[in-house]
């Protein structure tokens, strides 16, 4: 199960909604610090929400089965 605060999600639907509008086109990538920005955070938050707001440290394999 993975977790994403209410902040979190509104700002990725916002950046998510600035980079589907101009984020892709990468001529002018370089020149809007706005679209880097929006790229940045939805990653970071993307990792975040993934890794429960830490990457992992240690990591085991677990065999068998697991279902509930």
């Amino acid at each position: 199960m993975f977790r994403i605060s209410e902040d979190e999600l509104a700002e990725m639907e916002s950046n998510l909604s600035l980079i589907y509008a101009e984020g892709t086109d990468w001529t002018i990538f370089d020149q809007r610090q706005d679209i880097k920005e929006a790229w940045e955070m939805t990653i970071k938050t993307l990792s975040n929400v993934r890794f429960m707001h830490f990457p992992p440290t240690n990591v085991e394999r677990i065999e068998g089965d697991l279902s509930p």
